[in-house]
């Protein structure tokens, strides 16, 4: 993980390789989504809708995104990489997210949660690009489409079950 928070991109090579890489990449989301679930609390008053919002919109956020990223990749650049692969390194990817835990500092929580997801389509567009083989510039114009609708489908579960605007819920964790 800390290879991804340095912007390394022989991991995602290394990670695509490992079958046993999907439950690891699985373990990163899920302390992605614990890290949102403290950021959460931290930031506001405990409220078990805001808890949930925040677990499953890492883990909708990664699954959406992947396959999201696979479904574009296949259509646009006929890439034949398989999803699980993709998923794998995703996962891998999601690793800034954890500077969301940080989000309740007064003034700069909101800049860092927005940091932590720039860092993720950053680490996001390394991983597609080793593991689907693509020139950076595919793989940087599946990573904005697929990115985008992805965080927009989180942040729309984590509105509906936290309880609060869909603004609020796009500078969450």
């Amino acid at each position: 993980m800390l290879r991804v928070l340095k912007l390394d991109r022989s991991v995602y090579a290394e990670v695509e390789r490992d079958p046993s890489g999907t439950r690891q990449a699985a373990a990163v989301v899920g302390f992605v989504a614990a890290a949102a679930a403290v950021g959460t609390v931290l930031a506001e008053s405990w409220h078990l809708g805001a808890i949930l919002g925040a677990v499953l919109a890492a883990l909708v956020h990664w699954l959406f995104w992947s396959g999201l990223e696979h479904l574009i990749g296949v259509v646009l650049f006929h890439t034949r990489v398989p999803f699980e692969r993709e998923a794998r390194a995703l996962g891998y990817a999601q690793t800034p997210e954890l500077l969301g835990i940080l989000a309740f500092v007064p003034t700069l929580g909101v800049w860092i949660v927005v940091g932590s997801r720039l860092l993720t389509m950053l680490a996001g567009n390394q991983a597609i690009s080793a593991s689907g083989g693509l020139h950076r510039r595919q793989a940087l114009a599946i990573r904005i489409v697929s990115f985008v609708l992805a965080f927009l489908a989180a942040a729309g579960v984590r509105a509906v079950l936290g309880e609060v605007g869909f603004l609020t819920a796009l500078l969450r964790p």
